[in-house]
């Protein structure tokens, strides 16, 4: 069975997040609270980290996982392109429920990608990812602590019950929210609303309305 470390959600201990890192950057996975559900954090750059993940979930191939960023200057190595709309959707939104999807640097493994050439990243509302990602020093996977086709998880609990004894650590941080992420693509000409999440699509459409840019809607894409 895994450690279940109980962490303070507002002002982790350093010496448990360095621990959680440390599990990362030997190859581990863990579970941890985001400003959504509880995510597996994985190191994005290693190919068998990220093939295991795929294991344990029950994830198909044909699906991408997301990234979480804590700063800006990470998507250098992520993204062929940041446009100006992008930008202004991350400085509006950005810390926050808002993942985009941008189209993906060459060097970034297809496992993430789903050879789909884009990757949905966003830099999260919550304080133990941002200190995981500055401790391990890279971005985080962070696709839900669930095996697939299983509700979210929002508790340390609820991860347990689901897949603990696939993961090498489960950072108890308290009830997370019980909505996702929105999910906006921005690889294409005209924005798509993939999925209504925590920001709602009237907030985009209103944001978008007065910078004078058309938002194709589809809320009811597959999540």
């Amino acid at each position: 069975m895994p450690r279940i470390l109980s962490v303070d959600p507002l002002h982790p201990d350093h010496h448990l997040i360095s621990q959680a890192a440390g599990v990362i950057k030997k190859g581990g996975l863990i579970a941890f609270p985001t400003d959504t559900f509880y995510g597996i954090g994985a190191d994005p750059f290693d190919p068998a980290a990220v093939s295991r993940l795929f294991s344990v979930k029950g994830r198909a191939a044909s699906k991408p996982i997301l990234l979480l960023i804590d700063d800006l200057s990470r998507l250098r190595a992520l993204v062929r392109e940041v446009s100006p709309l992008a930008e202004g959707l991350m400085k509006a939104f950005w810390p926050g429920p808002l993942t985009l999807i941008f189209p993906a640097a060459a060097s970034l493994s297809t496992l993430l990608t789903a050879n789909r050439g884009t990757i949905g990243i966003r830099m999260p509302d919550a304080a133990i990812p941002m200190r995981l990602i500055q401790e391990a020093g890279f971005p985080l996977t962070a696709t839900s602590a669930n095996r697939s086709g299983e509700a979210a998880s929002t508790t340390a609990a609820d991860v347990d019950q689901s897949m603990g004894p696939d993961l090498d650590l489960i950072m108890d941080g308290g009830r997370c929210e019980s909505r996702p992420s929105t999910l906006l693509d921005l690889s294409v000409a005209r924005p798509r609303l993939l999925r209504e999440g925590r920001v709602s699509t009237l907030k985009l459409l209103k944001y978008f309305k007065a910078r004078g840019v058309s938002l194709l809607s589809l809320p009811t894409a597959e999540a």
